[in-house]
């Protein structure tokens, strides 16, 4: 995926219904302040649920 203004990059494999983040080929993600939200780690899994 890429931001609309093209700045930023993220690279996922799809397996199944999971993405799976591949840190090493994407920008790098960044938390603005650390009491909100987690460090994406490479292989990080995401899988949609629906409602």
């Amino acid at each position: 995926m890429t931001t609309n203004d093209k700045k930023y990059k993220y690279v996922f494999e799809i397996d199944g219904d999971k993405l799976i983040f591949m840190k090493n080929e994407s920008s790098k993600v960044n938390l603005i302040d650390e009491r909100f939200g987690i460090k994406i780690k490479n292989n990080a899994e995401f899988k949609l649920i629906e409602n």
